[in-house]
């Protein structure tokens, strides 16, 4: 499952680059495109584990798919906030997915030993 957080993770850090770089349409087009597959893919398998962050990352993974077809997001304004806002979420949640698989077993331990007196 960490792997698939850090796959996430860095996809989301591409997207937030990839919005402030002046870059073509077309590699705007597939950049997004590709991303969101790969994005979508990943939290699908991410979600089986932990289901509230590979839904919400789904979804982003299928926005960035659908934002490489809408023309007003492949540059200016909306692909500098659609790179910022979708980037950030992807690289928080794919990073943070990483921090709750390291913190839930020891959150686990605590609560079993309380539970038990």
């Amino acid at each position: 499952m960490k792997t698939h957080g850090w796959t996430i993770g860095i996809l989301g850090v591409w997207i937030i680059i990839t919005g402030f770089l002046p870059l073509g349409v077309m590699f705007i087009f597939w950049s997004n495109f590709i991303t969101g597959a790969i994005i979508a893919m990943t939290a699908f398998s991410l979600s089986l584990g932990k289901p509230e962050i590979g839904f919400i990352l789904l979804h982003f993974g299928v926005w960035m798919i659908l934002a490489a077809f809408i023309p007003g997001f492949q540059s200016g304004s909306l692909q500098l906030w659609n790179g910022i806002v979708a980037g950030g979420v992807c690289a928080v949640l794919g990073f943070g997915s990483n921090a709750v698989e390291a913190v839930l077993p020891a959150y686990q331990v605590k609560k079993s030993s309380f539970s038990a007196n």
